[in-house]
């Protein structure tokens, strides 16, 4: 099992062997933690949810003619908005599974956390490498849950508003945890990724140095993320610097450019870490978004599919395709992600094209618009070799640089937070009559999702987010 390379999951259930027993020595510590990997491929996690939110929410993805055929839309209520806290018996209840999901990663992690001083072997680069990685993920699971279920970051001038509750150790069985302001919440992940980057060394306990293990730089790209996502524009250029210079990674070519979703490829040189989905678990994902069965959930809007050159490698020229299924039924499928029985593929969370966009936004915003344009132009001109070059400055570079942003990371979860920590509303043309929240002006209490109530329930210290 610690030889396992690239395909841990198809292993035996890790993720659910019991604290006493994983948690007595190195090797099983180790057992653990690819347990805390696996988790993100929760149901409602990186699996589906963390995915298709913000797709359908920023106006990406629509239901897809397919599903709705035979009446088939599994992401009915966040895509119209209209998510409750009590689980709904019409369909299933990926809105609501999503909380318990995260906190399951964030549950293992604080039991390696807690642990691994106390083990009675492991060298202490071993225990290192999985102090870093518990606290990556951590980091990581308290990140998306704050962006879920908490407003954007400067919603207050302070951050002093609701985000939720944020655990250094798992709660004793009498324990009711409040909510913590979005404020406490990111310091934590801040000091969590800090450590991590300081404490990962892969080659500690690996036998690889695959994308699907962590490494320092993965938790410095989340870091410089984060750091976007506060408005800290320096740190987050002098993190992108320091990736960017590492020449660890490189853009991978236009005519490579879908290998990077693949499980090989050149354009996996891209890759900074992504999620292995094994060889034997279909990608469900693939069910949102991928060509390859006839009740494909999600096609792509007219919204986005308007914002390409027709000779941009992301639009229709490769990546989106116009998929006719077997009962005549057309949408417009996402090549990123494949739907396929015989073959499964990964889930890509960090690559360099977001460090390059991420330094452009940060650059622009600090009025040092030369600068951010050659970030800007590097990314268009990788999809379209002859794409001219964007000479905007001041709004209207930074207006250039958020619809990149919406073309280079379509389907991978990004648009509807760029939204909101941009204190942008929601714009949808392309959205059937029948959805009551096409538009839905910024602030609103919408750009969050409830507390599922059965955690109310729980918790009596736990306030529902306004709206509910």
């Amino acid at each position: 099992m610690l030889g396992a390379c690239s395909n841990f999951l198809d292993k035996a259930p890790q993720d659910e062997v019991s604290n006493d027993d994983a948690l007595i020595d190195i090797q099983r510590a180790n057992i653990a933690m690819i347990g805390t990997y696996s988790g993100l491929l929760g149901g409602s996690y990186y699996f589906t949810m963390m995915m298709a939110y913000p797709e359908y929410a920023g106006g990406n993805i629509k239901p897809g003619n397919n599903a709705l055929s035979v009446g088939l839309n599994r992401y009915e209520r966040v895509y119209a908005f209209s998510s409750t806290a009590i689980p709904q018996a019409d369909a299933t209840s990926f809105e609501l599974d999503i909380y318990g999901d995260i906190y399951k990663v964030i549950s293992r992690a604080n039991n390696i956390i807690e642990a691994l001083p106390t083990l009675p072997d492991g060298t202490e680069a071993q225990k290192n490498n999985l102090t870093g990685e518990a606290k990556f993920m951590r980091a990581l699971a308290y990140f998306d849950l704050v962006r879920i279920y908490g407003q954007n970051y400067r919603f207050t001038d302070d951050a002093s508003h609701l985000g939720i509750p944020a655990l250094r150790q798992n709660p004793q069985v009498f324990e009711y945890p409040r909510r913590n302001t979005v404020k406490e919440v990111y310091d934590l992940i801040i000091e969590d990724l800090q450590d991590a980057a300081t404490h990962i060394n892969a080659n500690a306990v690996r036998t690889s140095n695959a994308k699907i293990w962590l490494s320092v730089w993965a938790a410095k790209a989340l870091l410089a993320r984060v750091y976007l996502y506060q408005g800290e524009w320096q740190k987050a250029i002098d993190l992108c610097d320091e990736i960017i210079a590492s020449n660890q990674f490189q853009l991978a070519s236009q005519v490579n450019y879908s290998s990077i979703w693949r499980r090989s490829g050149a354009g996996k040189q891209e890759v900074i870490f992504e999620i292995d989905m094994g060889t034997n678990r279909r990608n469900s994902v693939g069910e949102i978004y991928g060509q390859g069965q006839t009740q494909a959930f999600a096609s792509a809007t007219n919204d986005l599919i308007g914002l390409f050159n027709p000779n941009d490698i992301r639009g229709t020229a490769g990546m989106i395709e116009n998929y006719v299924a077997p009962n005549g039924n057309s949408d417009f499928l996402s090549r990123k992600f494949i739907f396929s029985l015989d073959e499964t593929y990964p889930i890509v969370v960090l690559r360099l094209a977001e460090l390059h966009l991420a330094r452009a936004e940060a650059l622009a915003e600090l009025g040092l618009d030369v600068l951010a344009r050659a970030d800007l132009n590097l990314i268009r001109q990788r999809a379209n070799p002859n794409a001219s070059n964007i000479n905007a400055s001041g709004t209207a570079l930074k207006e250039e640089i958020g619809l990149e942003r919406r073309r280079e990371f379509a389907f991978e979860g990004h648009l509807f937070f760029d939204l909101t920590r941009r204190k942008r509303g929601v714009i949808r043309i392309d959205c059937p009559a029948n959805n009551p929240n096409c538009n839905v002006a910024y602030p609103s209490d919408l750009f969050v999702l409830p507390i599922p109530q059965k955690q109310l329930d729980a918790n009596s210290e736990i306030v529902q987010n306004p709206g509910y």
